[in-house]
């Protein structure tokens, strides 16, 4: 069996900021051998302040990510 290659979600604050919208998250995925190559996109925002905040959590998530996976195949 195939993993899946792609997986998209809604997501919205509880409760919202007043800058918020239901963003649409959209992430896909390619084997590249040794290593994933994952394509995050996610919107739409109302101000560039709440893009940047998002943008920040998904590149601090996403480098914890890649910690872990690299400590387990150490």
């Amino acid at each position: 069996m195939n993993p899946p290659a792609r997986l998209a979600f809604t997501f919205v604050w509880d409760p919202p900021d007043p800058d918020d919208l239901e963003t649409l998250v959209a992430m896909s995925f390619r084997d590249l051998g040794g290593s994933t190559e994952v394509n995050l996109a996610q919107g739409p925002f109302t101000t560039e302040a709440r893009r940047t905040l998002h943008r920040d959590g998904w590149t601090d998530s996403l480098d914890k990510l890649e910690r872990l996976v690299a400590d387990q195949t150490a």
